[in-house]
């Protein structure tokens, strides 16, 4: 699908390219047109030449919409919209997001769903009244407020100022909450490739936060909070606020200058939500649910390794698992090599690559006789509730891995 966007004026703001996840297609393209596209980065998008003018586009695993030059593209997912919801939803701690909160269908962009539901929770903040915090302020008055500073006020006397120099705390909106919604209002009024709607109801908002100190995408990415009864309420927008500013974040965390873009890194989904789920089942069961642990490849501590999952039951047993955002059972040579370096280097005898699509698993039984490598996949390509059953079937197979 190719179509040109309509700026407000009536010109031609872009083209649009859209793609599927993991789905290669063939397209024609001017010599201007592949140059755009040889910007954006090699991760997001894979750029071939078949000759005459024609070229294979491949998304890899990102989704959403990344502009280069004066093209979109547009990365749809391969699972469905309202699965994708509910998994975004699991991992990122969000409100449900339904058809009568926000507005979607099957063929809705990402990238705008994301944005207006962030929208919507910070309207709903907004309505129940911002935040106020007290902060330490210091300046130079005319009448006493708070703590007097002497030394200053004398040095400031002997310059001939009839002003006090006192220490005082303000009541203000400048509260941590409020700096991290400000700061995903203020991206989405900055990205000129989304809905001008969208970036005029972020601006509105962004009124409402008069006083409050701005942060650039690293600062408020840093950000961190306990939940409290104080700003309980804000969680649904300060979890949607992080996730709106990590996806449009990606392409500068990829090194590219030239693209710009609102991504969701499916990998890296499928991999926390998958942790996410095996913890919360496995856990009553007194398996515990190790994700990234650090360890040492040789003696001398000089390299690491770092498997995405370990698993330790209270009986002492244990099993390594790597999630991998790949379809299919076939398991490649690199990642059955990486995994065999992780049971050799844990004393473990069971890895196991979990992997996406249908069907049973596969077992390789490596040749020295005591290390066995499990491919078992994941089904994403159904509702919610068939995702659920092919979790619960990887979490049987893991766990009786560990008590047999």
């Amino acid at each position: 699908m190719s179509t040109d966007l309509i700026q407000d004026d009536g010109s031609i703001a872009s083209q649009l390219r859209t793609l599927e996840e993991w789905k290669p297609k063939c397209l024609t393209l001017s010599q201007e047109q592949l140059d755009e596209l040889l910007q954006s980065p090699s991760k997001i998008l894979e750029v071939r030449p078949l000759g005459g003018g024609r070229y294979r586009l491949r998304p890899k695993s990102f989704v959403g919409c990344v502009r280069v030059g004066t093209m979109d593209v547009r990365i749809r997912p391969k699972t469905p919209m309202p699965t994708l919801l509910s998994i975004l939803a699991e991992v990122h701690e969000l409100p449900e997001l339904r058809s009568e909160t926000v507005a979607y269908d099957s063929d809705t962009n990402i990238v705008d769903l994301l944005v207006q539901s962030f929208l919507v929770e910070v309207q709903n903040v907004v309505r129940q009244g911002l935040r106020r915090t007290y902060a330490q302020e210091s300046d130079e008055l005319i009448a006493i407020r708070g703590r007097i500073e002497f030394s200053q006020t004398i040095r400031m006397g002997l310059r001939g100022m009839a002003k006090t120099y006192c220490s005082f705390e303000e009541f203000t909106l400048d509260a941590s909450e409020n700096r991290l919604l400000l700061a995903g209002l203020r991206a989405v009024t900055k990205e000129a490739w989304l809905p001008p709607n969208r970036r005029n109801s972020a601006h509105r908002m962004g009124c409402e936060f008069l006083g409050v100190d701005e942060l650039n995408l690293q600062e408020a990415l840093s950000l961190d909070f306990q939940k409290d009864r104080l700003n309980q309420g804000y969680f649904p927008a300060l979890n949607l606020a992080k996730l709106v500013l990590e996806a449009l974040g990606v392409t500068q965390e990829l090194g590219s200058k030239q693209a710009r873009g609102f991504l969701v890194n499916m990998n890296q989904l499928f991999e926390l939500y998958v942790e996410r789920k095996l913890r919360s089942i496995l856990s009553v069961e007194g398996i515990q649910v190790h994700a990234q642990n650090e360890r040492s490849f040789d003696e001398g501590g000089m390299s690491k390794i770092r498997p995405d999952l370990l698993l330790q039951h209270q009986s002492g047993r244990r099993l390594v698992a790597d999630v991998k955002y790949k379809t299919g059972v076939k398991a490649k040579e690199s990642d059955l090599y990486q995994m065999l370096t992780y049971c050799r280097i844990l004393k473990i005898r069971n890895g196991v690559l979990i992997t996406v699509g249908p069907g049973p698993g596969v077992r390789y039984k490596v040749c020295d006789g005591s290390t066995v490598i499990d491919v078992i996949p994941v089904n994403l390509d159904g509702d919610l509730e068939a995702i659920e059953q092919s979790i619960q079937l990887l979490t049987n197979q893991l766990r009786d891995r560990m008590i047999r």
